[in-house]
């Protein structure tokens, strides 16, 4: 299985053998169409929503429909119970999973609890 390479806390991580794929680029590699579009995943450990939540964002991401953005996405996940993620926690510990997405210049949109797949997908490849 290919190496998979996440971005936490602003470093680069390679995860082998793992189930989802991530993508993680620089800005100097951006298409010149499009802007990054940053996607964080808010869990934690032992969160059935979370892993049902992953699954349907790894569907999203290995989806055709993305193929115009797929090299404009940076995805990071955040474990909220971690030591320096307690704003986060204070935030979203009866919410989880949460996504963000955000894009420069846009409003960050929201996504709580159950996640739907055309609706993730929409919000992907919607032009700003």
């Amino acid at each position: 299985m290919i190496s998979q390479l996440k971005r936490i806390n602003g470093s680069r991580k390679i995860f082998k053998n793992s189930n989802l794929r991530f993508f993680s680029i620089s800005n100097s590699n951006l298409n010149n169409n499009k802007d990054l579009i940053n996607i964080s995943f808010f869990t934690k450990d032992n969160c059935q929503l979370c892993h049902e939540g992953k699954e349907v964002l790894k569907n999203v991401l290995n989806s055709n429909s993305l193929s115009d953005v797929k090299d404009n996405i940076d995805l990071k996940f955040i474990d909220i119970t971690k030591n320096g993620n307690e704003s986060w926690f204070n935030q979203y510990r009866y919410d989880i999973p949460v996504i963000h997405i955000d894009r420069s210049n846009v409003k960050t949109v929201k996504f709580m609890h159950r996640f739907d797949k055309d609706e993730l997908i929409e919000e992907l490849t919607e032009d700003i």
